[in-house]
């Protein structure tokens, strides 16, 4: 059996959505040499739109370029240059609920003035 040996560009992409935003922490996107069985961990800020369950779709594509990885040249395969996944994740409300209540107290007949008081309650 024999092992296929991938060394090339890869472009990694980020779906985009009405849901969320994704910003990769370096630059608009990321491309990068990866070679044989070598893995990368890339991160992306992510500004969700919604609430609940949202689906996250990355897509990673072997490119051709000029550029040489680790002195080699770059190959693109004919089959399974490109990869798509989807995860879903949850999407929470942050900070506490708050409930306000307004109060208003009125003066007995014969007395002057009209006070307000005001509550707020935290639900947590």
């Amino acid at each position: 059996m024999s092992q296929i040996y991938f060394l090339g560009q890869v472009k990694v992409t980020a779906a985009p959505s009405s849901d969320y935003t994704l910003t990769p922490l370096s630059g608009d996107q990321y491309t990068s040499c990866l070679c044989g069985s070598e893995r990368k961990t890339l991160s992306w800020t992510m500004n969700p739109t919604a609430l609940g369950v949202v689906n996250v779709t990355v897509t990673a594509e072997a490119v051709s370029s000029d550029a040489s990885c680790d002195n080699e040249v770059v190959s693109v395969p004919d089959r399974g240059r490109v990869d798509v996944v989807t995860r879903p994740l949850i999407v929470k409300a942050e900070g506490l609920e708050v409930a306000k209540t307004h109060n208003w107290l009125l003066c007995p007949k014969g007395q002057y003035g009209v006070h307000e008081t005001q509550t707020a309650t935290n639900c947590s």
